[in-house]
């Protein structure tokens, strides 16, 4: 669910590398940055700000799982590496 979103968010699709995820982020987070429609008045100044945000908040927690992700394959891989050497003597 929280990919699904985060690909509609992002407006790419499912199957795109981690590069193309992080260009998707930078073009969308300049396109919506509430400095860029400064001049066009406060209500697409508001309307941009929560667009920015939710564009932030999805890809934090994009990273936030991948991140999480990685700790649980090192945990598991540093667990099963100890215990092999505790056994293997």
């Amino acid at each position: 669910m929280l990919y699904t979103n985060a690909y509609k968010i992002l407006e790419i699709d499912k199957s795109v590398s981690d590069s193309k995820v992080k260009s998707a982020y930078r073009d969308l987070a300049k396109k919506h940055h509430p400095d860029k429609v400064q001049h066009l008045g406060k209500a697409y100044v508001k309307a941009a700000q929560e667009k920015f945000q939710k564009i932030q908040n999805t890809i934090n927690k994009l990273i936030f799982i991948s991140r999480y992700l990685l700790f649980i394959k090192f945990s598991y891989f540093l667990y099963y590496t100890a215990w092999y050497h505790i056994n293997d003597k």
